[in-house]
């Protein structure tokens, strides 16, 4: 539940089609797995990310920075 009504339409005045692609774009942001690029010094979107375990029972995640192709690993929050 959201704790601030949506506005009907977007302030540039695109109507209903202008929200609905805004919030599309800010829900795939959300999704897409985020780690730091060693490379690149900063943190960047994963392409291709795949969820592994490692040895001790920890999850990670696994994928390749989108601008300079270099292989990211983060390590994710302990199995539930």
């Amino acid at each position: 539940m959201l704790r601030y009504p949506l506005p009907l339409a977007h302030p540039s005045g695109g109507g209903l089609q202008c929200m609905y692609s805004l919030l599309a774009k800010f829900f795939v942001r959300m999704t897409a797995e985020i780690g730091y690029c060693v490379k690149c010094r900063e943190k960047r979107e994963m392409k291709e990310a795949k969820e592994v375990d490692m040895k001790g029972g920890r999850r990670a995640m696994k994928g390749t920075c989108v601008k300079c192709e270099t292989k990211m690993f983060k390590i994710l929050c302990k199995k539930k």
